[in-house]
């Protein structure tokens, strides 16, 4: 039994690499390689720029931001052009001072583009303006800080309580006092927090910062490497069936199990060789290998037997295109979880590709979390897999052998 087994696996593999499978393996770790390195960007944050206007009493406000070095080319000469200017670069985040200069009122105008982390750091910035203009006593009562969200074209849809109206208000902060924030959502409610502060406590270490690029290599694991199976032994299915290979191996007395293994232990080495170039070129050393070469044996093991079990009901690759496309985008659908973790139903993780993808992105990007469900609910889809595949294999194409 293992002697024929073992034939056959040499077969397979040779047929393999007769199919140019190592060129294209080295082609795809060399795309995958630029992509990571020199095509994604390693961070996505915009390049902002801030454009002000001074409505204040003398220009106070204007004065004290040149002082700070903020360059001539960045103060508008009126509201009018602030909101034209913004509304034409959606990186650019404008700033307006009006009122009296010891109750300044700021309206800072910007597109859904910016990140809530710039308008926050920008809000700081210009609460110590205004405490230096007060000569350091800080914010008097009535000073506030609106921000406004949504300028299309040259139409004003920024403003907040005060301002003069606008429309599709995302949401609003003001600032009053020296210690009072009072947050307004755009269903008109408050919260006001109590100003005690608390301590902060970490369930778990934080994880170290990831460069957005490499956040990209767990994905590319799940989606390029694991699914390498799926889609060859559909091809290796439709060549033999061509070649009536599959009818001759039904007579022999190789069995249904030797055949499935065979297939599947060929593209666990080839899937695993792949991954480890990728993760070379990419990672180099810093990750668990230990872990990872196992998790990417099992996932392209699952795909490869899930790839075997939809080939079989399938003449050529004609009739195996679009059902086996539609699997593949079914297949992708955890990278939304990925990307957006909050976003994590619990159909999602019914795909077998869900386990897979997160227990890589733990093992390369650690945060303390454990993986043993992961790789309980991954072993039980392979089981699961073999046995369908097994009996689909038997009925699908080794009864086709005896006609």
């Amino acid at each position: 039994m293992m002697r024929r087994f073992f034939r056959l696996f040499r077969q397979d593999l040779t047929l393999a690499f007769r199919n140019v499978m190592m060129p294209v393996l080295i082609f795809l770790i060399v795309m995958m390689t630029v992509t990571v390195r020199f095509v994604l960007p390693k961070e996505w944050e915009p390049v902002e720029t801030y454009y002000f206007v001074d409505r204040t009493q003398d220009g106070l406000y204007e004065a004290l931001l040149r002082q700070s070095g903020v360059d001539a080319k960045q103060f508008l000469r009126d509201e009018e052009a602030l909101r034209r200017t913004v509304s034409k670069d959606g990186n650019s985040i404008g700033v307006l001072f009006t009122g009296p200069a010891t109750h300044p009122r700021i309206t800072i105008m910007h597109s859904e583009r910016v990140s809530a982390q710039g308008i926050n750091i920008l809000k700081a910035a210009l609460n110590a303006i205004v405490r230096r203009a007060l000569g350091g006593a800080g914010i008097e009562e009535g000073t506030g800080i609106v921000e406004g969200t949504g300028i299309v074209g040259d139409t004003e849809v920024a403003g907040g309580a005060g301002t003069g109206g606008g429309t599709d208000i995302s949401g609003s902060t003001e600032i009053a006092g020296t210690s009072e924030v009072t947050s307004h959502t755009s269903d008109g409610s408050s919260q006001e927090p109590s100003g005690e502060s608390s301590p902060v406590r970490f369930l778990r270490p934080q994880a170290e910062p990831v460069a957005p690029n490499l956040t990209a290599v767990p994905g590319l694991l799940a989606f390029e490497v694991v699914v390498l199976g799926f889609m060859f032994v559909a091809v290796f299915i439709f060549q033999e069936r061509h070649e009536g290979t599959i009818k001759a191996y039904r007579v022999s007395p190789g069995g249904t199990s030797a055949y499935v293994l065979s297939k599947t232990l060929v593209f666990v080495a080839l899937g695993t060789l792949y991954g480890c170039g990728m993760l070379l070129s990419t990672m180099g050393l810093s990750v668990n290998y230990g872990v990872l070469i196992p998790l990417m044996a099992l996932g392209v093991g699952l795909y490869t037997l899930a790839g075997i079990s939809v080939a079989s009901f399938f003449k050529d690759l004609s009739e195996w295109l679009l059902p086996g496309v539609l699997l593949l985008v079914l297949n992708m659908m955890p990278v939304i979880s990925l990307m957006f973790p909050t976003f994590s139903p619990r159909w999602l993780t019914y795909i077998p590709s869900y386990p897979v993808t997160f227990a890589m992105s733990e093992v390369i990007f650690p945060s303390g979390k454990s993986v043993l469900p992961l790789v309980g609910a991954l072993v039980a889809q392979s089981v699961a897999a073999y046995i369908i595949c097994m009996f689909l294999t038997d009925r699908n194409l080794m009864r086709e052998g005896r006609s």
